[in-house]
């Protein structure tokens, strides 16, 4: 059954790279990933025979395909992935927690997401996606409350012990940017991952002058009441914060106060020696390519501010805590990760 899976995972992927290369063939190639996805799911519950047409190279162990050479086996252990086609939603297939979740959450399997947020499973439009403002958003939001209310009844106690405490391992700060939420992106489990957002998932030196301190303060719960083990900065592709701060034009309107902001500027600069970094490390390179190599600095330079909060800096110093710069890029999807390691020499009397 996995060996079958598998094809069908590579069925669906020879028609995502199809789509790509060809975007007049995207309506057919967003009907037929729609029809695999199903199929997929319905085999997984053994509902598909192997004589179904068109499918006969997935057929069951021992049976063997007359009109395909089998492929070769570096194709077969490779690991597969499938990105998301953002216009195939249709046939998106991700792992989701399942409506019988077990106690402990371990109970994933995969399924063809749904192509609905509401009950009914009526079919979202490109207009869902391109006009999403007012009363119908609001409305639509209710009801995902009420799908996950359902949801939570069938397992009382899970969250049962999820009301009266939290223990995550793990702390995310990302970017407040809509398309990219960690819980999302990442498929986490209720009350997997600690997660604090702010504009360009920056983090700030450590400092007490401040009348005010929203991403310190979770920081700070983060390591010393919740003892999280592992802080992530995920950054992401296409930032509008960095994006303005990489336009010289518009980054010197904004320090010029022309667009009337209070807040932004001043909470940008905290990214300013990576765009100096961008800006002298990619100067020949396009823009795109400037804003990329300054997303991923930005990430870095957070990093390095973590350092300076004297909590933060014990904790890893006791190998209680570690960290990580994640780099999310949407049009792949592609994540991108990497450590921050403290190496100190060994020590030379004089």
């Amino acid at each position: 059954m996995e060996g079958q899976l598998l094809s069908f995972e590579r069925n669906l992927m020879r028609m995502y790279q199809a789509l790509h290369r060809k975007p007049e063939l995207h309506v057919f190639a967003t009907k037929e990933l729609a029809v695999l996805a199903d199929k997929m799911e319905r085999m997984s519950e053994g509902e598909i025979l192997a004589e179904d047409e068109g499918l006969r190279d997935l057929a069951p162990e021992g049976v063997e395909n007359q009109n395909e050479a089998p492929e070769p086996e570096d194709n077969k252990s490779a690991p597969l992935e499938i990105p998301l086609c953002p216009r195939a939603r249709e046939a998106r297939v991700s792992q989701v927690l399942s409506t019988s979740f077990s106690e402990d959450f371990s109970s994933l399997r995969v399924e063809k997401s749904s192509s609905s947020f509401t009950e009914g499973g009526s079919s979202f439009t490109e207009g869902d996606f391109t006009h999403t403002r007012g009363l119908d958003t609001i409305e639509r939001l209710k009801k995902g409350f009420t799908i996950f209310k359902k949801k939570v009844e069938k397992v009382p106690g899970v969250f049962d012990r999820l009301k009266l405490y939290q223990a995550p391992k793990v702390m995310v700060i990302s970017c407040v940017d809509s398309r990219v939420s960690p819980n999302m992106v990442l498929q986490a489990l209720p009350g997997e991952i600690f997660t604090h957002r702010n504009v360009a998932n920056l983090v700030p030196p450590y400092e007490k002058l401040g009348a005010y301190h929203g991403t310190s303060s979770a920081i700070e719960y983060a390591v010393c009441h919740l003892k999280i083990e592992h802080i992530i900065i995920m950054g992401h592709s296409n930032c509008g914060g960095i994006r303005s701060l990489m336009d010289d034009k518009q980054s010197d309107d904004i320090e010029a106060g022309k667009y009337g902001m209070d807040f932004i500027p001043k909470w940008m600069s905290l990214a300013r020696p990576a765009r100096e970094q961008a800006k002298r490390y990619c100067k020949e390179k396009d823009f795109q390519e400037q804003c990329t190599f300054c997303e991923k600095e930005a990430i870095n330079g957070s990093l390095g501010n973590l350092l300076t909060f004297p909590f933060v800096k014990d904790a890893i110093n006791q190998r209680k805590l570690a960290l990580h710069g994640w780099y999310y890029d949407m049009a792949g999807p592609h994540l991108s990760t990497w450590n921050m390691q403290l190496l100190i020499s060994n020590m030379q009397v004089i």
